[in-house]
């Protein structure tokens, strides 16, 4: 069965792909986001000095750890190893960050 991927328009109107690339839409402009997706992606974790993970990126399979395509997030963690936050890189769920360069993001 093939799969069918989905878009919603910021009004709340459901599209296909196909029908937002046919009719040129703009991501951006009419707020299109992905349901669902066929993309490969991988997943890299770096852990505190423990066992817990601190920063969790995710960007396509086969993107340079120094390549600005990844979407990073951080996670914070209470005495009792109980996680308390998960914030984005700069404020962002966008994949526009360096994995190498996580420790420097500011998160929020």
């Amino acid at each position: 069965m093939a799969r069918t991927n989905i878009a919603r328009s910021k009004d709340g109107n459901t599209i296909t792909l196909e029908d937002a690339f046919a009719n040129s839409y703009d991501a951006t402009q009419y707020g299109i986001r992905v349901l669902n997706d066929d993309l490969d992606y991988t997943t890299l974790i770096d852990y505190d000095s423990g066992t817990n993970p601190i920063y969790i990126g995710k960007a396509a399979t086969g993107t340079l750890t120094s390549a600005a395509t990844w979407q990073i997030m951080k996670i914070t963690w209470d005495v009792n190893n109980n996680p308390t936050e998960i914030k984005w890189a700069d404020s962002v769920i966008t994949f526009t960050k360096e994995w190498d360069e996580r420790a420097s993001y500011t998160y929020g």
